[in-house]
């Protein structure tokens, strides 16, 4: 007789089984378990956040050119940096941190290591450029700069947008570092107008004056559906072909800075935009162009934040729809410093749980919890079905209750769960009910667990699943007749099994099934990570 055991897994598993007014959180987390030991057990293991993913992360700042230059902006990063950087120490993760800076046009820094190079950060972040407002261009360095480490998991990988919203440049071809990006203007190539082009192109034509055939850009919110729908306009005003017989893409002219604006000359390829209703002005294009490219960044599986600051030279906008569109960004939430940190930093917050119920074929094997902390046992205390884990400072860091009845447990999460010092729960299931027909087997070692997530401001998220380790295994043959004699076979049939009750018989095929133990084998289950920290 032989019987193989091979392991394999569910694919990951990002289940929202709550109502939608909750948040959905990617949160990074895994669950795998080992091969079958002698006593048919395998130890099972959860991580929060995944045991796979490695623990460096990529941070890109993305800083307007002007407002960004501030004192309290540079202090509020260089604050965040500090607190990311106290929390990765000893922890053998590398925080890699990238500045880029844009106005016409964006800026990128290398690379550099957060533990070593804070003063070259500070630099990088305090250093002023002036000259036009492209949003656009600074997503596209920032985008490209978080694509550059491959051994950087997407979750691990946040850029932080700081800027006072207003924006009128776009890098439509994609080109961020030209000095020469796009707009296009209502004014008149003669006599030439120098604010042609700019923040106040709209003061010779508004098509946002227009409420009976445009959505409106949003001038005091940040409703997400609002923008959304206003953005969509946007596009479908840039395709209308108007009396021209042209669309919008056809107006786009490169605008040159300098000699625009403070020589005041048309560039060689400037065109009229005619003043008509079903048209979208530069501002327009500037709010779509950047918000499909922040689109683009989230579509990676990045996480993005942006936060809108005040801007003294922003003019109007910033007071209105500059800084609306802003938070806009963060699906209509106005975030600071300390709440990125503290998404950066923690995996899960205090009071999450998890609900974990054994396989059909498995039972849980009490008394044989473990838990670390960033690789770190704590000490467990037993009362009944109860385990505490904690050390000398608080005993109930974290509490499992076994339910016996239902042979599943509950988690409970007692502090906050940092991605620098990932916290595994371990214990062993035993494999009750194999088959021993011919044939080949997929068995579950657990039915299902499930988070419940809070988040380090205490907010309940959607609950998510961990992936289902599954075991495979394969009987290839066995040979059993009524006189008591055994052996091996290639054509074993289903009937061959061994008769229930016979019990001198069924000692037999045990210790025939023992001294063929060479025959069994098995290899390790592992979890594709599941990504993102919560926040």
């Amino acid at each position: 007789m032989a019987l193989v055991l091979v392991f394999s897994i569910t694919p990951s598993v990002f289940a929202a089984e709550d109502p939608a007014e909750k948040p959905a959180w990617d949160i990074s987390r895994s669950k795998v378990a080992t091969a079958l030991n002698k006593n048919n057990e395998s130890t099972v293991t959860l991580s929060l956040p995944s045991a796979e993913e490695k623990l460096n992360s990529d941070v890109v700042f993305v800083l307007d050119g002007s407002s960004s230059a501030n004192t309290a902006v540079v202090d509020g990063s260089l604050a965040l940096l500090e607190g990311l950087k106290t929390s990765t120490e000893n922890s053998g993760a590398a925080v890699n941190v990238c500045v880029v800076k844009f106005k016409r046009r964006a800026y990128k820094s290398d690379w550099y290591d957060l533990s070593n190079n804070l003063d070259a950060i500070k630099k990088a972040m305090g250093t002023k450029y002036s000259g036009g407002t492209n949003i656009h261009a600074g997503l596209l360095a920032g985008k490209e700069a978080l694509d550059q480490h491959d051994g950087v998991s997407a979750g691990r990988k946040y850029l932080i947008l700081i800027s006072d919203g207003s924006t009128y440049l776009y890098s439509k071809d994609g080109n961020w570092a030209s000095e020469t990006p796009f707009t296009r203007s209502y004014y008149p190539e003669e006599p030439y107008n120098r604010v042609a082009g700019s923040f106040w192109d709209v003061n010779w034509y508004e098509p946002d004056f227009h409420l009976d055939v445009n959505v409106v850009r949003p001038k005091n919110t940040s409703d997400v559906a609002a923008w959304q729908n206003y953005l969509n306009d946007v596009k479908a005003r840039n395709e209308t072909v108007n009396s021209e017989g042209k669309t919008g893409d056809d107006y786009d002219y490169h605008c040159d800075y300098d000699l625009n604006f403070n020589q005041g000359k048309p560039s060689d390829d400037f065109k009229t935009q005619p003043g008509e209703p079903r048209t979208a002005s530069n501002r327009d294009m500037a709010f779509y162009y950047a918000n499909e490219a922040w689109n683009n960044i989230k579509d990676r599986g990045y996480h993005a934040y942006s936060i809108a600051v005040k801007d003294g030279l922003a003019g109007a906008g910033n007071a209105d729809d500059s800084r609306s569109f802003m938070n806009y960004l963060n699906n209509g939430a106005s975030l600071n410093f300390d709440d990125i940190k503290n998404e950066i930093i923690y995996a899960v917050g205090k009071g999450s749980q998890v609900v974990d119920k054994m396989g059909s074929k498995f039972d849980l094997v009490p008394g044989t919890f473990q838990l670390t902390v960033g690789g770190k046992a704590l000490t467990c205390i037993q009362n009944g079905n109860t385990y505490w884990f904690g050390d000398d400072v608080k005993s109930d860091r974290f509490v499992i209750d076994y339910n016996e009845g239902d042979d599943s447990f509950t988690w409970t999460i007692n502090e906050n769960v940092s991605n620098f010092a990932p916290v595994q729960l371990s214990y062993k299931v035993k494999l009750t009910n194999s088959s021993t027909t011919v044939g080949t087997y997929e068995l579950p070692t657990n039915e299902y667990a499930k988070l419940t997530p809070i988040n380090s401001d205490g907010v309940v998220g959607q609950t998510v699943k961990f992936q289902v380790p599954k075991v495979i295994y394969t009987i290839k043959s066995f040979y059993y007749n009524a006189n008591g004699g055994t052996g091996t076979s290639g054509t074993a049939k289903p009937t061959d099994s061994p008769k229930t009750g016979d019990t001198s018989n069924l000692t037999l095929w045990i210790a025939l099934l023992l001294a063929n133990g060479g025959a069994v084998t098995a290899t390790t289950i592992y979890g594709r990570k599941n990504k993102r920290s919560v926040k």
